[in-house]
């Protein structure tokens, strides 16, 4: 008994992480998610050097190309307060799907490839695996 609870708790799980509606298709959603939003995005705490806050706004074009612009602060070790550097990236990105798992992937213009994994709750929004959300903000701003 207690393996058949244990089994469907994780098919509820699993049916829950994607939002009504994008069930067959979750790589649709996603790109539909994405393409053409200006995107809120922001992770790491800021309580170490080894690990600054980051906050940015990733303009994700239909086109699949993307900009984004933000800053990453640490705590300053020689004065009260917090140390903030500006980012700015450019490049190319695109939604990939294998097994159920998503994959946010891009090609920076400046530091090559990278890739996050993400995922959906069961009230449509988009996080990282550590449940940091990727916030809607209004429409992309492509050039």
């Amino acid at each position: 008994m207690a393996v058949l609870l244990r089994y469907f708790t994780v098919l509820l799980s699993l049916f829950c992480a994607i939002p009504a509606g994008a069930a067959p298709d979750l790589k649709q959603y996603l790109d539909q998610y994405f393409s053409g939003a200006a995107i809120q995005y922001g992770y790491g705490s800021g309580t170490s050097s080894s690990n600054p806050r980051v906050e940015l706004t990733i303009h994700y074009c239909a086109s699949g190309l993307y900009f984004s612009s933000g800053q990453s602060c640490r705590p300053n070790l020689y004065a009260s307060g917090y140390q903030c550097t500006g980012l700015e990236d450019a490049g190319q990105w695109r939604v990939a799907t294998q097994g159920g798992q998503a994959v946010m992937q891009w090609l920076s213009n400046q530091s090559g490839p990278g890739g996050l994994a993400i995922q959906t709750r069961s009230d449509g929004m988009v996080v990282d695996a550590r449940g940091n959300p990727f916030y809607r903000v209004g429409p992309a701003s492509c050039r």
